[in-house]
């Protein structure tokens, strides 16, 4: 994003037209809300516009379905760790 911004014509709604993230997995899931919470606390984004950006923006490759495959967070680590997510 911060790539994105040095551009003289930059605008955040076209970021998903110009950048794409494919998360392998769900292991890197929290990127989708670390993007809305720096579209709409960072950039003062309105919630739709960017929920609009990210979803765009990000896709997800799942190739087995099992709950082996999902990273567990104690919830207590999260709020603590990543209160705003939470």
């Amino acid at each position: 994003m911060r790539r994105f911004k040095k551009d003289v014509m930059f605008n955040l709604s076209d970021f998903h037209e110009k950048n794409q993230i494919l998360l392998n997995e769900m292991h890197s899931a929290l990127s989708i809300l670390e993007m809305l919470r720096i579209l709409v606390d960072e950039e003062k984004i309105k919630w739709l516009q960017a929920w609009t950006t990210t979803h765009y923006t990000f896709s997800c490759a799942i190739y087995v379905n099992s709950h082996h495959n999902l990273e567990k967070w104690p919830v207590q680590v999260f709020q603590k760790v990543l209160p705003r997510h939470f």
